[in-house]
């Protein structure tokens, strides 16, 4: 399984859970939150029925509109490869 993240359709780069946390900052800048991550890289194993929470923000204070999140979410695209024990190859795009 691999996972990438894009920002303004650019690669953000990085080791684990990185990307996630930098693309975030990016977008959330000014904003006062926490946030939570998951990591799914090379060789991450998933069993069928399973699920994994990427990641979730937690705002402390004052938190963007509705219009300002859907801005903000539209710049931010996360791509899911798989492949199954049976080489089996799906891609999903999330934000496209």
């Amino acid at each position: 399984m691999s996972f990438a993240v894009f920002l303004d359709n650019v690669d953000v780069s990085g080791d684990r859970y990185k990307p996630v946390k930098q693309a975030i900052e990016t977008l959330l800048e000014g904003y006062s939150y926490s946030i939570e991550h998951g990591f799914l890289g090379k060789n991450h194993l998933m069993k069928v029925g399973d699920s994994m929470r990427i990641f979730k923000v937690n705002f402390e204070k004052d938190w963007p509109s509705r219009e300002e999140m859907n801005t903000i979410i539209n710049r931010l695209q996360l791509k899911i490869t798989y492949e199954s024990l049976y080489e089996q190859k799906y891609t999903m795009l999330l934000y496209d």
